[in-house]
Parts: C-alpha cells; sequence; structure tokens
C-alpha cells in the first residue's frame, strides 16, 4: 500500500454540520410574522406560518423542546410578540397533531393522526384499588368489551363519521402520568399512529396507586387517537364543531367546567361512556366526563371538574343541592367565603373556607394555572352560585400546610380571620363526609 493511500485513509471525513434549528426557526417566524395582522386571538395564516409548522414539528421530532424554547426566548427579546404567539400556537398543535402516510388499495394517501385527551371524573369506593384501565374484556363470550363500546360510543353518537380509523387505548392516566412537553407528546401521537397501521408500538403505563382509604373522587384522563385521510370528513369532533350551542337554542344540560351550552351529540356520548365506565370498573361509583380536547385544555377542564366537585360537595354540606352549587339557583346569599393560597409540598392550592349561620366547612381548590387565574376563576365560580363579592373575604398571605395539632385534619380560613375544621360539628364524621383529597 502507498504512502499517499494510507495517508488519506488516515484523514477524518468532513463532519455534516449541525442542524440549527434554533436559528431557522427564529428566522421563519420573524419571517411569517410580516404577514397578515392577527385579530385579537384569531390569525390568517399564510404559506410561510406552515413552513414555520413543518420546521418546528420537525425540530419536536427531535425529541426535544429545547430548539423552539430557544427561538421563542430569542424572539421575546426582540419584542416580536406577534411571532411568538404563532410559535406556540404552531408547536401546541404539532404536540397533538401529525401529517401521516395511509396505505390503501389505491396506494399511500395523505393523512393526519390527530390526538383527544378525555378529562373524567371517577368516585372511587372506599378500599378499592383506583382503576388504571378501561377493560379490553367482556365476561361474556361474543359480547364487546367495554373499550370496544367505549370506541363505537364515538361514531354511535355521531362524534366521528365512520371513515376515521380510531385507536382508544385502555390505560386511564394521573396528571403526573401524561407528558409535558411538546415532544414527547408528539412521541404519543407517532405511538397511535402506529398501532393504527399494525406497527409494534406501546404506550406507557399509568402508575398504579393502591387501594383507597376513603370514598374518593379522582380525576383520570384518556387517551383517544383518530386517524384519517385528508380527503375524507372525520366528523364534528376533529373538525371542531362541538364547541357549543348558543343560549337561546335548545340544549338538555350544561358543561359544568366551561358554563356553556353543549352540543346534543356530545351530551349524548356523555351519557353513553359514562354508563359504560361506571358499569365495567370495578369500585367505581359514577363517572363525570368532560370534553375531549387537546392537551392543556383538557388537563385544565380535569382539574376545574374535580375542583367545582369539592365545592359542591362542600356546599351540600350546608343543605345545599347540587345544582343550587352549580350556579341554576344562586341560593347562597348568606353564606360568608374566605379563601386563601396555601404552600403544601410545593404546591399551591387555594383552601376554602364557608360559614352560614352556625355551620361552617371547608374546601380545597387544586391550583393549575397562574394563581391570579385560578383566584379568578373561583370568583366567577363563587359570584355565578350567588354570592356576592363582599362576602367573599381573601387572606394575603401565602400559608403553609396548616393543620389541627389535636387531630392533624387540615384547617380552612373563616371569614372571621381564624382557622377551622372543614366540618366542626361534634357528629362523627362518615368517609364520604370528608372533603376529596388534593387530586392525585
Amino acid at each position: 500500500m502507498s504512502r499517499k493511500h494510507k495517508k488519506n485513509r488516515q484523514q477524518p471525513h468532513p463532519s455534516k454540520t449541525p442542524h440549527n434549528w434554533t436559528q431557522e426557526i427564529f428566522s421563519a417566524a420573524r419571517a411569517a410574522n410580516k404577514g397578515p395582522p392577527s385579530f385579537g386571538n384569531q390569525k390568517t395564516f399564510t404559506k410561510p406560518d406552515m413552513c414555520l409548522g413543518d420546521l418546528i414539528s420537525h425540530s419536536l421530532n427531535t425529541g426535544t423542546d429545547k430548539h423552539v424554547i430557544r427561538a421563542l426566548e430569542d424572539l421575546e427579546e426582540e419584542n416580536l410578540d406577534e411571532a411568538v404567539f404563532v410559535v406556540k400556537f404552531l408547536a401546541e398543535t404539532a404536540s397533538c397533531s401529525m401529517d401521516i402516510g395511509i396505505h390503501s388499495a389505491n396506494g399511500i394517501r395523505q393523512g393526519t393522526a390527530d390526538l383527544f385527551i378525555v378529562p373524567m371524573l371517577l368516585i372511587v369506593q372506599s378500599g378499592h384499588q383506583v382503576p388504571l384501565s378501561i377493560p379490553d374484556a367482556s365476561p361474556e363470550p361474543e359480547t364487546p368489551s367495554p373499550l370496544d363500546l367505549c370506541t363505537h360510543s364515538l361514531y354511535q353518537d355521531g362524534l366521528l363519521e365512520e371513515t376515521p380509523v380510531t385507536i382508544f387505548p385502555q390505560w386511564l392516566y394521573t396528571h403526573d402520568d401524561l407528558p409535558e412537553s411538546w415532544a414527547q407528546r408528539r412521541s404519543v401521537v407517532r405511538q397511535c399512529a402506529a398501532l393504527a397501521t399494525g406497527q409494534p408500538a406501546a404506550l406507557p403505563e399509568p402508575k398504579s396507586l393502591g387501594p383507597t382509604q376513603e370514598t374518593t373522587a379522582i380525576v383520570r384522563f384518556a387517551i383517544i387517537g383518530v386517524i384519517y385521510a385528508n380527503s375524507d370528513d372525520p366528523g364534528p369532533l376533529v373538525n371542531g364543531d362541538l364547541n357549543g350551542i348558543s343560549a337561546d337554542e335548545e340544549s338538555t344540560g350544561n358543561d359544568l367546567s366551561a358554563g356553556r351550552l353543549l352540543d346534543p351529540r356530545l351530551l349524548a356520548w356523555r351519557v353513553d361512556m359514562e354508563e359504560i365506565l361506571a358499569a365495567s370498573l370495578p369500585g367505581v361509583n359514577s363517572v363525570r366526563l368532560g370534553t375531549p380536547a387537546e392537551w392543556d385544555d383538557a388537563i385544565h377542564e380535569g382539574f376545574m371538574m374535580r375542583n367545582l366537585f369539592a365545592l359542591s360537595h362542600a356546599f351540600s354540606k350546608l343543605g345545599q343541592t347540587e345544582d343550587s352549587v352549580m350556579g341554576d339557583h344562586g341560593l347562597l346569599a348568606s353564606a360568608q367565603v374566605a379563601v386563601g393560597f396555601y404552600m403544601v409540598d410545593d404546591h399551591l392550592e387555594i383552601r376554602v373556607g364557608i360559614s352560614e349561620g352556625d355551620q361552617f366547612t371547608g374546601c380545597v381548590w387544586e391550583c393549575h394555572l397562574e394563581p391570579e387565574e385560578e383566584m379568578e376563576k373561583l370568583f366567577d365560580t363563587l359570584n355565578s352560585i350567588g354570592i356576592s363579592a363582599e362576602h367573599i373575604h381573601v387572606t394575603t398571605d401565602i400559608l403553609g400546610d396548616e393543620r389541627c395539632e389535636g387531630c392533624g385534619q387540615t384547617l380552612f380560613p373563616r371569614a372571621d380571620g381564624g382557622l377551622d375544621h372543614a366540618d366542626n360539628n361534634e357528629e362523627e364524621e362518615s368517609d364520604w363526609d370528608r372533603p376529596p383529597p388534593r387530586l392525585h
């Protein structure tokens, strides 16, 4: 072998220049920012926006959010608020939707995989395991499993047309089980798309919490993956046609977590799903479903469902019905309410103490949004049930985990400035009378 050839073999190959996703996203966002202006939270998306969306999707496919986050930081330094809004919107979209190829008899068609999260409130009996999944088997041969019935209900009640392929994984996730980053969420969409096309894929299992010590209200989240060809009409769930109807139209119920009238198709689906789950989940007394939505909207609704339940349960001790608490009657004009922030295990929560005559009770309002937003939602809820602003007293300090020195029970603020147990009468308190614990 010649010395020249040997020398050439020893020379390293030139390395590829690393892809600078941050700079490309920043440049594309700044270019897109020169397009049509937005009006409020609405924007007319243009071709540069679509190119930006592709860049963000490819960047999240690397398994990390850091490129998008760095680009957002650079855009904020340039005071390009419009571009920041667009990048965040497109990143959220990419985290729950992706373009895929769908194989058919006529070849590969362009399609989309969309992901929806379903929040649900479960009342689990004392001593029972918190359910981790929807049963995928029926006790009787040739009878559809509860999971099959859940999937079928989406088509039966008109949320989806017959053309999409639906993946309804059996797992019931806690809030902590769900991925937080855009890239991790996009990976879940990819897993659902793989399952729909028969490829090997496995979604993570939720963590077991063991049996409950008391009858407990818990929030769980289910996942729905909808895969469809872009030439198909997938139905109102995917098309965004389930946003409710105006108050002057007929409706059979209210969305308790959002305060809007619901689409009848969504109401019918909720009733069917709640019956299926209540009958098939061991130890579950009842189920209340929220609206299938994208990640953050669904998670927020789950927190609101739990908070509204805790508030209604507290007011029920004062002789109020759930309907009055949910804003239908406003019968609580004489009640005094004290609210304050408490830091518990590095978690901020709002404790609500309610006095009416000689009676006193309390509940915990879980914080998911910024503290100011949570306090505003709590005030709006209290106002809607007939409690005026002058009857709501807010403590100014953030306190610790205040508990009774004698019995260890959680203490709640009183309108007179003191603290008290959630139930200060002398009767023995049953498991069901205790306020639900913090969100699991």
